[in-house]
């Protein structure tokens, strides 16, 4: 009685919510149209598609709170939001709902991943991944076996995602992006370079491709034809992290005016992606990477970590601390973003940062080392870095472009 209740109330400030946000068209739509704008703006990434959405949830449930289809709907919106308390609230309502449906046991791992539950999230994720073995299931499954660190695990698993859909589909390329990255992020190039060849021939022109050549081209420590691979990707698809990647390249290379340029560029970005989605961490990692951190940020940080208490928010308000000199405070922090076996290489430089500059050398070698044996050139920006760590020194870290 209890939940049923609960799930009605969470369902009703959905709708409330929303109708706050600005809808004022009373007509009646379904879920599953819903459900349908949804899946276009995770095709194309455009914000109206998103607030489209968001409307004809909020009117699918004024016409029947019990609309699953816009229930899931409304659980995806808020994911994509990053508002993952809000998000769980809605699964678990699809769930009671639907109990037999398979999609609300899938949407509640990812909002328990998203909130740093993990020991309630992995069971999730395997339950779904029993029940239905697709693409999203494997896929899921997947990133829950890097956050663990069964790194060769991940990769079967993203491998078999990969499988279940055909090629040049929207659900192979988002496989393929996920196939090159675990390939980068530990020391397996000849893979991701497979993987880079074979998309590019399944979707000729794309854009992404050519920042994952780029991306390779880091790795293998080429960082001149990283710039240019990154350079022509960026006009068709100007995303902040590319921006603020090829950023670091050009620093990397004495082009600091324009890695000023870029650096702008992805400050605006993240400034427009405001709009939808709570990406306060993304911001604050950004300007910590460039030595920009004062008194807000950390209240800003510590914020956003309370919203989304995940490995990344540990990870983002250890390296704004770290950043800060505050680094005992940093410590533990990074400590806590490593906490599930987690071994992303710039997740591991960070707590290896903040243990050298609390003067704990050995720990921190023995991080660095981790990452430099595996990946050797994982950053144009980080790994000189390293290798100071990895000689007991404590590095004077790069700051903003001299330009």
């Amino acid at each position: 009685m209890i939940a049923a209740l609960l799930g009605a109330v969470v369902a009703a400030a959905f709708v409330v919510l929303l109708a706050d946000r600005g809808s004022s068209n009373a007509t009646p739509v379904s879920g599953e149209q819903a459900l349908a704008s949804f899946s276009a703006f995770q095709e194309s990434g455009e914000p109206e598609l998103l607030e489209q959405a968001e409307d004809e949830a909020v009117r699918a449930l004024s016409a029947d709170a019990e609309d699953i289809l816009a229930t899931e709907a409304a659980t995806r919106i808020a994911l994509s939001r990053h508002e993952f308390a809000e998000a769980l609230g809605l699964a678990e309502r699809a769930a009671a709902l639907a109990p037999d449906r398979f999609a609300p046991v899938g949407l509640r791992a990812d909002a328990l991943i998203e909130l740093g539950r993990y020991d309630q999230a992995f069971p999730v994720v395997a339950e779904r991944l029993e029940a239905r073995p697709d693409l999203a299931s494997y896929a899921r499954a997947s990133y829950a076996a890097e956050l663990r660190g069964e790194v060769a695990l991940a990769r079967e698993l993203m491998d078999l995602a990969a499988e279940t859909s055909p090629a040049g589909s929207f659900g192979r390329r988002f496989a393929q992006v996920q196939q090159i990255g675990l390939g980068l992020r530990y020391g397996a190039l000849d893979g991701a370079e497979r993987v880079i060849a074979q998309a590019s021939t399944e979707n000729p022109g794309d854009a992404e491709w050519g920042i994952n050549r780029g991306r390779l081209a880091v790795a293998r420590g080429d960082l001149e034809d990283a710039a240019g691979e990154y350079r022509a990707a960026i006009e068709d698809i100007p995303d902040a992290d590319h921006l603020a990647e090829l950023a670091e390249i050009e620093a990397a290379l004495g082009r600091d005016e324009a890695a000023e340029g870029y650096l702008t560029r992805a400050r605006a970005a993240l400034e427009e992606a405001q709009s939808i989605e709570d990406n306060v961490l993304e911001r604050a990692l950004l300007d910590a990477d460039w030595g920009r951190v004062d008194d807000e940020l950390i209240a800003e940080t510590r914020a956003a970590r309370e919203r989304r208490p995940s490995v990344l928010g540990d990870s983002a308000l250890a390296w704004v601390l770290a950043r800060a000199g505050r680094c005992e405070e940093a410590v533990t922090l990074a400590r806590m973003s490593l906490r599930t076996g987690y071994r992303d290489p710039l997740y591991v430089f960070r707590a290896a940062y903040a243990e050298s500059c609390a003067g704990k050398d050995e720990r921190a070698q023995e991080l660095v080392d981790g990452v430099l044996n595996l990946t050797p050139d994982f950053s144009p920006r980080w790994t000189p870095a390293a290798g100071e760590i990895s000689a007991g020194r404590t590095p004077d870290l790069p700051g903003a472009p001299s330009a």
